[in-house]
């Protein structure tokens, strides 16, 4: 049961940090032992990128979800998109 609920939060995190982390990705302490994490802002334009795209995709893909199987695009990027995310993640 404990695994579970820590299991959870440890997937949010890694959600929210993929979808909205704009700081640099491993930082090391100086010094003193403290922590600075600075803005990395080549991050923010790809963060928007990613983050319209994947709206657009599930919105087109729930309008087109008549013309499913003439039309696989959208559930490929979907399926690439968040199986890439559980593999690196691993």
């Amino acid at each position: 049961n404990s695994n579970l609920k820590d299991y959870l939060k440890d997937n949010i995190l890694k959600i929210k940090f993929i979808f909205f982390g704009i700081h640099k990705d491993s930082v090391f302490p100086d010094i003193n032992g403290k922590f600075h994490n600075p803005i990395r802002f080549s991050n923010i334009p790809n963060k928007i990128f990613i983050n319209i795209s994947l709206i657009l995709a599930i919105i087109i893909l729930f309008k087109n979800l008549k013309k499913f199987y003439h039309n696989k695009v959208e559930v490929y990027f979907l399926s690439i998109s968040f199986f890439s995310e559980e593999i690196a993640s691993s």
